[in-house]
């Protein structure tokens, strides 16, 4: 595996990551939507005592357009991706004043590239309607 993406920020997010409990190092699986927006999901811990319950998922946020397209087809393929929040900047911590969540993405440089259209080789040129040459002539060579 090596690094697709860095470190990208998430935009438009919908949890606190304080007071959700996302850290560093937390595991985020990335889902395509309808109109190839990829959005970023975390599991969290019930919060029933004693650990009964189930994890939810929660949507974290959206990927930037450029991300997103990138790593579309990696996502239609069902490709093995490595997703981790790399790193969390509070609003008290940075110049705009809201949270900023970072993530980093590791695959294969390959699962990038887009399929090819399997409808191109519907017309591809065929052989069913060519003559068959019969095994009485000679071949002849320059004609």
């Amino acid at each position: 595996m090596e690094a697709l993406i860095h470190k990208v920020a998430l935009a438009r997010l919908e949890l606190d990551p304080h007071s959700a409990g996302v850290s560093p190092g937390d595991t985020v699986m990335l889902l395509c939507d309808a109109d190839e927006v990829v959005s970023a999901y975390v599991s969290l811990p019930s919060r029933l005592p004693f650990g009964l319950g189930k994890r939810r998922r929660r949507r974290l946020g959206v990927l930037d357009m450029q991300s997103s397209r990138m790593l579309v087809p990696a996502l239609e393929r069902q490709a093995p991706l490595r997703v981790r929040v790399v790193e969390i900047e509070f609003p008290h911590l940075n110049r705009n004043r809201l949270n900023t969540v970072y993530i980093s993405v590791w695959g294969k440089r390959s699962d990038l590239i887009p399929r090819e259209n399997p409808m191109a080789r519907i017309f591809s040129r065929s052989r069913i309607n060519d003559p068959m040459p019969s095994p009485s002539t000679p071949a002849r060579l320059g004609s």
